[in-house]
């Protein structure tokens, strides 16, 4: 991808070629930041680094190519988790019309089941950043390996899998199969001359 998004672009060339950070999403119904993401790790990036801050120029566009690797749980307090990360909202756009990253405080999902492993305050009081408007939380994540993913499905997890298995060949049958099309032109047309949306 590329991007001129200008905290963005500060960010790939920090980390720098071979980097990692992990990426999460919103869970939208909670408007909350999900505790489960991906270890990124930065496979192509067009700008160099640079280690003495003072020289650090601000590159107007970077091409890049990010690669997800394992899926992780960012690891904290079980309830009220907040810490400071990177998101793309318009309230970081100077003029509120598109969406640009920033950096700033977010609630996390409250954990359901409280397990002791990840239900610990692991975050330390530092910046991933010398730059004000970079900084973010340093937290610990676990790394979840498919073996040990697999093993730890719950009966429910599984009853509710085999639930499905049916109902998903059912609708690949249906979408496989031409006379399930074979009506929709009739019902667009009578959706039109009603006057409804086809």
């Amino acid at each position: 991808g590329s991007t001129t998004d200008e905290t963005f672009c500060n960010l790939l060339r920090e980390i720098g070629l071979g980097g990692t950070f992990v990426m999460t999403s919103l869970n939208n119904r909670q408007r909350k930041i999900r505790r489960f993401g991906v270890v990124a790790k930065i496979e192509l990036v067009d700008v160099d680094g640079d280690d003495d801050n003072e020289n650090l120029f601000s590159p107007t566009a970077v091409s890049f190519s990010i690669v997800g690797r394992q899926r992780c749980e960012i690891l904290g307090p079980g309830n009220g988790m907040k810490d400071r990360i990177g998101r793309w909202r318009r309230g970081y756009d100077p003029d509120g019309e598109e969406s640009n990253l920033g950096w700033g405080e977010e609630r996390f999902v409250d954990k359901s089941d409280q397990h002791p492993s990840s239900n610990i305050d692991t975050r330390e009081n530092s910046s991933g950043s010398a730059f004000k408007d970079t900084e973010w939380s340093t937290n610990k994540v676990l790394i979840i390996h498919e073996a040990t993913e697999n093993a730890e499905a719950t009966s429910d997890a599984i009853a509710k899998a085999t639930y499905l298995i049916p109902l998903i060949e059912q609708w690949i049958s249906l979408a496989s199969d031409q006379t399930t099309y074979d009506n929709i032109d009739v019902v667009a047309a009578t959706r039109r001359r009603s006057g409804e949306p086809g």
